[in-house]
Order: structure tokens, then C-alpha cells, then sequence
């Protein structure tokens, strides 16, 4: 899961027709790749940074590590 601390990106999914469609601008805040992170699935869309940006980012390895310290959290995190 990678979260947006500066700059912006760009969310696109193919349709379709296989045509890549824009759906979607993130910005400072912004979170995107919890799907994948939570339930192990593919990735369901593109992420393109637009122009420099600076990100977090929360592996499976920590993110399994803080829900077994904080097991109260697995609700919120998928709400």
C-alpha cells in the first residue's frame, strides 16, 4: 500500500475494450494498493505518477506485523 505525502498520480483501469481510462487523480493524502495488501488479489488499476511525488509505503510483512499488535484494527482497515 503506498500512501501520497507529495506530488500527484494518476488512477487508470482498462475497460472493456482494452482501452487504459483515467478514472481517478490522487493527491497529498491519498492512499492506493490496499486491495492487493488486504486480500491478496491482483491489482484491480494503474497508478502513474504525474509528476514528482514522495510516498510511504506499508509492505505485507508490516502490515501483517501491526495487526498482530493491534487486532482491533482489521474493521477500520477494511471499512
Amino acid at each position: 500500500m503506498f500512501i501520497i505525502a507529495k506530488g500527484e498520480c494518476a488512477v487508470s483501469v482498462v475497460d472493456e475494450k482494452k482501452n487504459k481510462k483515467k478514472i481517478k487523480t490522487l493527491r497529498p493524502g491519498d492512499y492506493f494498493g490496499e486491495i492487493a495488501l488486504m486480500y491478496g488479489c491482483k491489482r484491480t488499476a494503474d497508478v502513474t505518477s504525474n509528476k514528482y511525488s514522495t510516498l510511504a509505503m506499508l509492505n505485507r510483512a508490516n502490515y501483517r506485523e501491526l495487526l498482530f499488535e493491534f487486532p482491533q484494527m482489521i474493521g477500520e482497515l477494511k471499512k
